[in-house]
């Protein structure tokens, strides 16, 4: 037996294991409360409110609109707030699948957010157990639509201005990311300090707006195995002169290298010595030659000549006013 009553305007509809068949269109003005299945061929109308109490399946062949008489897609609400789940303490999960078979053309998966001026748009993770304090992604107010920010509001304000609360930030138009700044105006662009290297990340804080690094580092170029840092180019320290280029050395009393990189030597006399670069300064260094003898307190004399491409030194005994081979060490800085 199926029954299709009115109770004071509404319609309830309530049957045992049958089915409720409207071949046409049904109009509804109040509320509907199905207890049985209900089979319409045609558009179905309500202007009130909708409960199915069943708990088989519900299953729509066209497009529902919420909100809407004329729904373009499978589902579309017009204004509100769609909420999933409850206060049950169930696992809620919105999936999203396009699955594919075989030899046919393959599907994608999406979510699409529409917003119009510049509005932010994204998506928010908030929790009962922290009121006021959100996640967010997605676009900031303010900052334009080619700005995608990730970010932590800890102080409960507006879901649309969350300017000042981003942690990091994607320009669009540029590719920089910003982090702590949501201006970015390089490809990386970090407000504070930054640590570098598997010991110090997480360990060890940086200076404050400094930089902390746990391996080699080149500037300009690759730096050499075992080189902390090497440097292609000028450098200039405090307000002092730009230097470019660092040569030092151990020289043997024979001539021969000791120690160093970026010069060749040669004793050329008793007591003097010749130490060519490999690649000549752009002008005159500035160079210091020290006595490395392995005599306490030699009395020693060292003379140097300085030139874009070499220097010379010359060793004098001075007790016996004579030239001497001597083990020494040198220094030259310039551009």
């Amino acid at each position: 037996t199926t029954s299709l009553a009115t109770d004071g305007g509404a319609v309830d509809i309530a049957s045992s294991g049958a089915t409720t068949t409207v071949k046409g269109t049904l109009n509804v003005d109040e509320a509907v409360t199905l207890d049985t299945t209900l089979d319409v061929t045609g558009a179905t109308t309500l202007s009130n409110t909708l409960t199915v109490s069943g708990t088989g399946n519900s299953s729509f062949i066209g497009n529902v609109g919420i909100g809407t008489s004329s729904p373009s897609a499978k589902l579309e609400v017009n204004g509100g707030i769609i909420r999933f789940g409850g206060s049950d303490h169930e696992a809620v999960q919105l999936r999203i699948s396009a699955l594919n078979t075989a030899g046919v053309a393959t599907s994608t998966s999406s979510i699409l957010m529409e917003g119009y001026e510049d509005r932010a748009q994204g998506i928010y993770f908030l929790d009962t157990g922290h009121p006021g304090k959100k996640w967010f992604a997605g676009i900031n107010y303010f900052t334009g639509f080619d700005t995608y920010s990730i970010g932590y509001d800890a102080d409960g304000g507006g879901v649309v201005q969350h300017t000042e609360k981003s942690l990091l930030t994607v320009k669009g138009s540029t590719g920089n990311v910003g982090i702590g700044t949501n201006n970015p105006q390089s490809k990386l662009d970090v407000e504070g300090g930054v640590a570098i290297g598997a010991t110090y990340s997480g360990t060890h804080a940086a200076p404050s707006n400094g930089l902390l690094v746990e391996g080699n580092v080149g500037i300009g170029t690759t730096p050499s195995a075992g080189v902390k840092l090497e440097v292609d180019g000028d450098i200039k320290i405090g307000g002092g002169t730009p230097i470019s280029k660092i040569i030092t050395g151990i020289i043997n009393s024979n001539g021969t290298k000791a120690l160093g990189s970026g010069f060749t030597s040669t004793r050329t006399s008793s007591g003097r010595y010749r130490i060519t670069f490999d690649s000549a300064f752009s002008s005159l260094p500035v160079a210091l030659a020290t006595d490395n003898s392995d005599e306490e307190w030699d009395d020693n004399n060292v003379n140097i000549r300085v030139f874009e491409n070499k220097i010379e030194v010359a060793i004098r005994d001075i007790d016996a006013n004579a030239f001497e081979d001597s083990k020494f060490s040198f220094i030259a800085i310039g551009l």
